[in-house]
């Protein structure tokens, strides 16, 4: 149940944080979230040691999953900024 949770965490972040990486107010920059998506998944790696029932556990979980989501996002988005011009068109 908390790997589901932990999935439809990072399944729900995904597109607000695309939408706002790549919204003018960022001007395309995905580093920002990289890095804050990094400390947030130590931080919350870090407090899984002091985790003591199952509703920190939960809430540890989802914040996991949600910066799991973020870094995945740009991870991709990064990945598709770098192909050549055309690829994705040849792709369809």
């Amino acid at each position: 149940t908390l790997a589901i949770l932990g999935q439809a965490s990072a399944a729900i972040t995904c597109y607000p944080v695309g939408v706002l990486s790549d919204s003018s107010w960022m001007n395309g920059q995905r580093r920002p979230f990289v890095y804050l998506a990094c400390a947030i998944l130590f931080g919350a790696s870090l407090s899984l040691v002091f985790i003591s029932n199952l509703q920190q556990m939960t809430k540890v979980i989802l914040t996991l999953g949600a910066a799991n989501g973020m870094y995945l996002t740009m991870d991709t988005s990064l990945a598709v900024d770098m192909l050549p011009p055309g690829v994705e068109d040849s792709a369809q």
